[in-house]
């Protein structure tokens, strides 16, 4: 309706998630072709690859479907929890830029996230009980490991008798704690399909303002390695900077290591 996607059409190859697995080799293999052929430098990858059109060197096409050559790569629209998201591999060039756009909780009005909620709420509450009650609650036993520990400064009877006492109960979710949960699970599994070795480089967008606005209560359930590097930016003008800058300098980077390992080959 507002013309956008016709105008990402113009300078990407854009495609969209299909909800069924049926055609979908064809369609991540369109996404390779389109991407190997329009970005330089890209790592090759793709699952079938015809030799007379290698040496010949012609158009790739997909089922009589011809790729436009004149385009800066490609550009997908996914969903959380689906099987871009979660499933798919995208290193190196095959995803530079990952823009996660909300937080995917699940939907809040779903009987079965509801049932989900009061049952992890009522585990929570009773499992509190219990921790309450066993404080105050012991047995001679743990009394008199107690005793020994406090005063006996033998490592090896410390150590054994540090062994009688009660197991580490697991931790229980309370409903809402299970429900952010849930949300960041899938966000963290998408957020990473640009980061997937050492060597790996990506740029990630949070297009949420509740990550700046609230940033103690939503930055939380992101990953430690993404925490790390958050920057916020409030108008497009500083944040179209730094992305070109943080591209210009992995480019040029990337550039250096092929002339070296070009080198190397030469002279080997």
């Amino acid at each position: 309706l507002t013309g956008l996607l016709n105008n990402l059409n113009m300078i990407k190859h854009v495609m969209i998630e299909p909800r069924s697995s049926v055609g979908l080799d064809d369609w991540l293999e369109e996404f390779y072709t389109s991407v190997n052929q329009n970005v330089p430098n890209a790592k090759l990858k793709s699952r079938r690859k015809s030799n007379d059109q290698a040496n010949n060197n012609e158009s790739p096409s997909l089922n009589g479907k011809f790729l436009m050559l004149n385009k800066s790569g490609s550009i997908i629209f996914a969903v959380c929890r689906g099987k871009v998201s979660e499933g798919l591999d995208f290193a190196d060039s095959y995803a530079r830029l990952v823009i996660a756009i909300g937080i995917p909780y699940p939907a809040f009005t779903n009987p079965q996230v509801q049932q989900k909620r009061e049952f992890n709420d009522a585990l929570y509450k009773s499992s509190a009980k219990m921790a309450c009650t066993d404080k105050h609650i012991r047995s001679p036993l743990q009394n008199l490991n107690s005793s020994v520990e406090k005063y006996d400064t033998n490592d090896d009877i410390t150590s054994s008798t540090s062994n009688v006492s009660s197991p580490r109960r697991r931790k229980v979710l309370s409903g809402s704690e299970w429900y952010d949960a849930q949300a960041y699970r899938a966000l963290n599994q998408a957020l990473g399909r640009c980061i997937r070795h050492a060597n790996d480089w990506g740029s990630i967008l949070l297009a949420d303002a509740r990550f700046v606005e609230q940033s103690s209560r939503y930055m939380c359930g992101i990953s430690r390695w993404i925490r790390s590097r958050v920057n916020h930016h409030c108008s497009w003008d500083s944040l179209e900077c730094q992305l070109q800058s943080f591209v210009k300098s992995h480019e040029t980077e990337e550039k250096v290591e092929r002339q070296v390992e070009d080198l190397d080959e030469i002279f080997a």
